[in-house]
């Protein structure tokens, strides 16, 4: 089956900062795309190379309060037509708690599982996702996924309710 992949990813910012202070109100500002922040656009296509993906995963996942799963980029994952999902090489992690908390108490950890895949992490190395995390590799080869030996990313809920989450996983 022949698939055609294509990925925007945007982050937008935009923003005010408005002091009162005597004798004159200064204000600055920050918008995406001009002098203040710059513009963050991906868009990948469907290619090998620098921006290219040629497969994704996406899908919304529940976790149990405490509870943890590895995900296998290399064979354990399944793309929406039921085709096995090998990665060599992942470009794009987007993830997104839809039970997200103000506090903090709703939250995933990533990373430092057995066999884990680093990608922006170290070995032992975690983050901590409390609302969203986009992570972005554009290169051509991205962060190397090995089989057996570095393919599994551990998604942890360290907290005392279940959490609905997305996570969308792009690469070659």
């Amino acid at each position: 089956m022949a698939t055609n992949v294509e990925c925007t990813v945007t982050l937008d910012v935009q923003g005010s900062n408005t002091s009162r202070t005597a004798p004159s109100n200064a204000t600055s500002t920050i918008k995406s795309g001009q002098n203040s922040f710059p513009s963050t656009i991906a868009k990948f296509i469907n290619a090998s190379g620098e921006f290219g993906l040629t497969k994704w995963y996406c899908n919304t996942r529940n976790l149990g309060a405490g509870a943890n799963e590895s995900l296998d980029l290399a064979g354990g994952l399944t793309d929406e037509s039921g085709a096995t999902l090998t990665f060599t090489g992942v470009k794009l992690i987007v993830i997104a708690i839809e039970t997200a908390s103000v506090n903090g108490t709703n939250k995933l950890t990533v990373g430092n599982g057995t066999n884990p895949f680093n990608g922006p992490l170290s070995s032992t190395g975690t983050i901590d996702v409390f609302y969203a995390l986009p992570l972005i590799h554009p290169g051509a080869t991205g962060w190397a996924v090995t089989a057996a030996t570095g393919d599994i990313l551990k998604i942890s809920n360290p907290g005392a309710s279940a959490l609905n989450y997305t996570i969308l996983i792009g690469g070659n």
